[in-house]
């Protein structure tokens, strides 16, 4: 859509696309949430009808978000809110997959939430242990560590998957309660405390978030139904249940075993298990003869 230039400012940051030269832009579903929620929905509505907004909807609905490889970065393909919530994203306009949530990202296409496009298939070919850690899409990922920017691909550049040794490393298991279908009975925003609800079988849950993304403002809106995993819940249904740092997941996630490795001293932990989490998919893909 071709915005004047006074709205083209306020807009163009929640758009999909834009054009500083045409001033023209495209909105997802997830950018017209966002502009509502910054109270641009006066502006907004100079453009967006109802019945433009329906088509997006319906277009949004029919769309499965795609994993992709762009300019050496990951990012979802018309991502949902929870896919977002899920990779702890904190914007609705940039869907770049950080390399701390890989495992996250390979557990969304384990359970079919995000399907690789041919970027992201092109990348991630087959490999074994005895192939280079170069290989590797996450050993581009740098971290500050120990007074430096740190990556694999630089630091063990001469090093074999194998000399990773993850079979060698002691395992961490984190094991997560999944609640499902819970209705947003209040979110306050100066307290970051959200009461829900689940009506089915009565029960009612609370929560204080240690944070609040525009992600999150969106899916703990009042009415709202959410689904969630957290490790931690105090309390009894007499009384109500509390969930320590709830994370929103995708409708029909299934639990399972959150698995991270101990990374050896030398290397980052948030690398290590990057690559680790790569690898399992990778090696699971098959060697091509």
């Amino acid at each position: 859509m071709l915005l004047n230039e006074e709205d083209y400012e306020l807009l163009k940051d929640y758009a999909s696309y834009k054009s500083d030269r045409t001033r023209v832009c495209e909105f997802t579903q997830l950018g017209l949430e966002a502009i509502r929620q910054r109270g641009l929905g006066d502006v907004l509505a100079k453009y967006v009808t109802e019945e433009v907004e329906d088509q997006i909807k319906q277009s949004v609905t029919e769309k499965v978000p795609k994993v992709k490889i762009v300019k050496k970065k990951v990012v979802i393909e018309d991502p949902t809110y929870e896919v977002l919530s899920y990779l702890d994203s904190r914007s609705v306009v940039n869907s770049e997959v950080k390399i701390g949530n890989f495992c996250e990202l390979f557990t969304l296409i384990r359970q079919g939430f995000v399907v690789p496009d041919e970027s992201f298939a092109k990348v991630m070919q087959p490999m074994d242990e005895e192939s280079s850690v170069t290989e590797l899409f996450s050993s581009n990922g740098g971290v500050r560590f120990r007074g430096k920017l740190w990556r694999i691909k630089t630091e063990l550049s001469d090093w074999k998957v194998k000399d990773l040794k993850f079979e060698d490393a002691q395992k961490l298991v984190n094991k997560y309660k999944l609640f499902r279908d819970l209705k947003v009975v209040e979110f306050d925003s100066s307290t970051n405390e959200v009461s829900l609800k689940d009506e089915e079988r009565g029960q009612e849950y609370k929560s204080k978030l240690f944070y609040v993304t525009p992600v999150m403002k969106v899916l703990f809106k009042k009415g709202n139904s959410v689904s969630l995993v957290t490790k931690k819940v105090y309390g009894q249904s007499e009384g109500g249940y509390l969930l320590i740092n709830p994370v929103v997941v995708p409708k029909g996630f299934k639990s399972e075993l959150d698995v991270r490795l101990k990374a050896p001293r030398s290397i980052p932990t948030v690398l290590y298990n990057a690559a680790y989490a790569e690898y399992v998919y990778r090696s699971s893909l098959g060697v091509e003869s």
